[in-house]
């Protein structure tokens, strides 16, 4: 989800269908400044989408889960795999 292309309405939608997210700066590089967020932690839903954007964190993503085998390289991220 873009905020700066969505209303308030949209995200608050957004984070009552995911129990976790992530808020990343779209510039960002290397996974600085990305914040992991729990939905039940957010108390006021406008007020937490004004701090995100302040913060340039304007590109918001749900938690992926992935397959137990690729979770099994590492479970803390998602992982890839490329072949050639």
């Amino acid at each position: 989800l873009d905020l700066g292309e969505s209303d308030a309405a949209a995200f608050a939608a957004f984070v009552a269908r995911h129990p976790r997210i992530i808020a990343k700066n779209p510039g960002g590089v290397g996974g600085n400044g990305i914040t992991l967020v729990d939905s039940a932690d957010i108390g006021d839903v406008d007020a937490f989408r004004d701090r995100l954007l302040a913060d340039g964190q304007t590109l918001v993503e749900e938690v992926l889960v992935q397959h137990p085998d690729m979770a099994a390289l590492y479970p803390g991220s998602v992982n890839s795999l490329r072949m050639v």
